[in-house]
């Protein structure tokens, strides 16, 4: 695994996608889940060997690299409490919204918005879950 790791904060269908197209292209990258929806981060785990955090935070202080993988309403709540260091990168793939409305821009030294379709790799014959 790489020593770099990926940490996905949301474990709805956006993550699920993207997890299984980061296995199937990316090859062997460290990811760690949110333990947000444990049920699906659980099924990941085991399909896509990724591991589940113990928290948010924990996803953040384990990772180098964040995705941001929830719905809009959903990211007030996610980010309450949470702190991010200067030497993250954050990534969102939140739709309709800029990273301005999502994040303080003390909270991560570079932010990059992520349009959907770049997060996914998608084929009927290869379906996350």
């Amino acid at each position: 695994m790489v020593t770099t790791p990926l940490g996905i904060l949301g474990t709805g269908h956006l993550a699920s996608y993207t997890v299984a197209g980061l296995r199937n292209n990316a090859g062997n990258i460290d990811i760690i889940l949110s333990p947000r929806n444990r049920t699906v981060a659980r099924n990941l785990a085991k399909k896509y060997d990724c591991e589940i955090a113990s928290s948010n935070q924990d996803v953040i202080d384990r990772s180098n690299y964040i995705l941001l993988a929830v719905r809009p309403h959903q990211l007030g709540d996610l980010l309450d409490g949470l702190v991010f260091e200067s030497a993250e990168l954050v990534i969102s793939a939140i739709a309709g919204m800029s990273i301005k409305q999502g994040l303080n821009p003390r909270q991560a030294e570079i932010m990059i918005k992520q349009t959907v379709q770049g997060a996914i790799d998608y084929s009927d014959n290869n379906k996350a879950g």
